[in-house]
């Protein structure tokens, strides 16, 4: 019964805010040394059973600043996990700022992050299915630079993950993004300004094929521009902008395997 003792002292250690942060100060020196980065934790609480608060969290790498964010609260109910159940009352990720810089290969990522909201319940690892019960992306503004060239890949490509994801309900509220090719004169750049828009679907990762249910967006804008010259008069193919963007989609559907794609659109109303 001694070894069960001890797991259980160690356990209940964690719940003192001391121990909390002895252990994220130690497990911030060990990923900042395997990261090569200076990674920190202002303030980290755990609460019974399983409600972690972490604030003022750093990631610095040469003097740049890759992540800095506010606050992640992470809220799971601990009795349905002896199910092999996940039930999220809440996650959410509060005045983020990132920069991947030259982290990932294929792509930079810099932006701010507002805030990020999410409920997931009747989530079953047995059955690999997740349901999404409410998501929010709010106050947003992302931008990803894709690189003009990357090093082949010559790693086995590995199966797609048998996964079922429901979206009962996702929202997005003033969220820009911005996507653009290596910084050439000739880069091709494509924004959106998203006032406000919702989303319910089924991806199914194993099949590869995604359904959307119902989609809705209004109040948005979208960019399209070729290097960086100045905008023709009349109509110019390399500039388009259209603004007060609404759309309705009653459903859409398309399969990465066999390229099947569809889609009723019940309205689409902008101007350029």
């Amino acid at each position: 019964a001694s070894p069960l003792l001890l797991v259980l002292l160690l356990i209940l250690l964690l719940y003192i805010p001391p121990v909390q942060q002895f252990a994220v100060d130690k497990a911030t020196e060990i990923l900042s040394e395997q990261m090569g980065m200076e990674v920190k934790v202002g303030e980290v609480r755990l609460k019974f059973p399983l409600d972690l608060s972490l604030r003022n969290m750093t990631a610095v790498e040469k003097g740049d600043t890759v992540l800095d964010a506010k606050e992640l609260t992470v809220s799971i109910r601990m009795m349905p996990l002896l199910k092999q159940e996940v039930e999220v009352d809440g996650v959410s990720l509060k005045s983020a700022k990132v920069n991947t810089m030259n982290l990932i290969e294929a792509c930079r990522l810099e932006g701010t992050l507002g805030e990020f909201t999410l409920n997931s319940h009747t989530t079953s690892l047995k059955n690999s299915e997740a349901v999404v019960s409410y998501a929010m992306l709010a106050d947003t503004d992302l931008k990803v630079v894709l690189a003009d060239s990357v090093s082949e890949d010559t790693t086995e490509a590995s199966e797609p993950l048998d996964w079922k994801i429901l979206l009962k309900d996702v929202q997005m509220k003033n969220v820009a993004l911005d996507l653009a090719l290596a910084p050439q004169s000739d880069s091709v750049r494509i924004g959106a300004m998203i006032g406000n828009a919702s989303v319910k679907g089924l991806l199914d990762l194993g099949k590869e094929t995604y359904e959307v249910t119902k989609l809705a967006i209004g109040g948005s804008k979208v960019t399209y521009n070729i290097g960086d010259r100045q905008p023709a008069q009349g109509i110019d193919p390399n500039n388009i902008v259209l603004t007060d963007i609404a759309l309705d989609v009653d459903s859409a559907l398309f399969c990465a395997k066999t390229g099947e794609m569809g889609m009723t659109l019940n309205q689409f109303v902008a101007k350029e």
